[in-house]
């Protein structure tokens, strides 16, 4: 999607602009922190480099948000803890505004989430706006959502039809599973280990950015 969506943002010269990726790579068999954290790099780069404010978000943990039994959430969070390390890195270097969404206090309430736990609800993206507004220092939408939640009947409809999509990707990575009952897993957290910092390694170096209006008129938040 970086190589659709980047250029196209680019072309409406944004004074504000969104880079919040991860949550489906986490899901998928070839998942690669140094590749997440490459396309953030630069995405983040390019827009900051263009004028533009940028929003990056440290991502909840997926395991949690499907209600996953332990031994089935612990290679997301693994894979988590990846991703949002490298998205500090990144926030950090290009000084975006950085939004600590593992990390609040109302992420893992079900109702901010819509029925495949990985997309926000209206709920949780007025959270989402709320968040950044508090950090940008500008008045932000209200909680409430306007509309009706789903009914549990349109719910169970998209579970059947487009929700199975994701049952691949999971199965995958319940492979990993086994490592745990042969008392194997901690070579996976070593591997992920070395990965994480394989991919930090890469993103170190000055951040190379043009000049740097204030768009908007606002400070940039906490990174």
């Amino acid at each position: 999607m970086e190589r659709e969506q980047l250029p196209r943002a680019l072309e409406q010269r944004p004074t504000l602009a969104a880079v919040v990726v991860g949550v489906k790579d986490t899901l998928r068999r070839d998942f690669a922190a140094g590749r997440v954290g490459a396309a953030l790099a630069h995405s983040v780069g390019a827009l900051s480099a263009a004028g533009a404010t940028v929003l990056t978000m440290r991502l909840p943990d997926p395991g949690r948000m499907f209600g996953l039994p332990g031994a089935l959430a612990r290679p997301l969070s693994r894979r988590i803890r990846a991703v949002n390390a490298v998205a500090d890195a990144v926030a950090a270097r290009y000084g975006s505004v950085h939004f600590d969404a593992a990390g609040h206090p109302q992420t893992y309430d079900r109702r901010m989430w819509s029925v495949d736990r990985l997309h926000p609800s209206e709920r949780g993206h007025r959270l989402v706006a709320h968040s950044y507004a508090a950090l940008l220092g500008v008045p932000g939408p209200g909680l409430e959502p306007d509309g009706l939640p789903p009914t549990r009947r349109e719910k169970l409809g998209w579970l059947a039809t487009k929700g199975t999509r994701w049952v691949p990707y999971l199965v995958a990575t319940a492979a990993e599973w086994w490592y745990g009952l042969r008392g194997t897993g901690y070579r996976l957290d070593e591997a992920a280990a070395r990965e994480t910092t394989a991919a930090l390694r890469a993103l170190t170096g000055p951040a190379r950015l043009g000049p740097q209006p204030e768009p908007l008129g606002l400070g940039h938040g906490p990174t």
